[in-house]
């Protein structure tokens, strides 16, 4: 029963992170003027952390929606989130102010809050 449960959340943070890792890849095409700008923890350009976040959940989706081993995709997705918590606080510790690194301004046209996007 419980390993049901697993697969489900599994499968579903598989579709998610699908989808995040197109809407990335996405917004790399977009060739917005904000992509080439610095990021704040790693100093290099927007685009190609994007770039890059958008393949590595590429990957993790497409482990954890057609991986086979209960263990290996939870590891993966351990990792994957690990790896945001770990730039959060550095964006923390640097008191940086963005919103999600530039999805701020990359969300503009949506009309969203900027709380929402951040």
């Amino acid at each position: 029963m419980t390993a049901k449960w697993v697969r489900y959340f599994i499968l579903s943070a598989g579709g998610i992170l699908l989808a995040a890792g197109l809407i990335r890849l996405l917004i790399v095409l977009n060739d917005a003027p904000v992509l080439v700008l610095p990021e704040p923890v790693l100093g290099l350009p927007l685009g190609y952390i994007v770039l890059t976040v958008g393949i590595l959940e590429l990957i993790v989706a497409t482990f954890c929606l057609f991986g086979k081993q209960l263990g290996l995709q939870i590891g993966w997705l351990i990792w994957l989130v690990t790896n945001f918590i770990v730039y959060w606080f550095g964006l923390i510790w640097q008191h940086d102010q963005t919103q999600g690194a530039g999805w701020g301004t990359l969300t503009d046209p949506l009309r969203l809050s900027h709380g929402m996007t951040g």
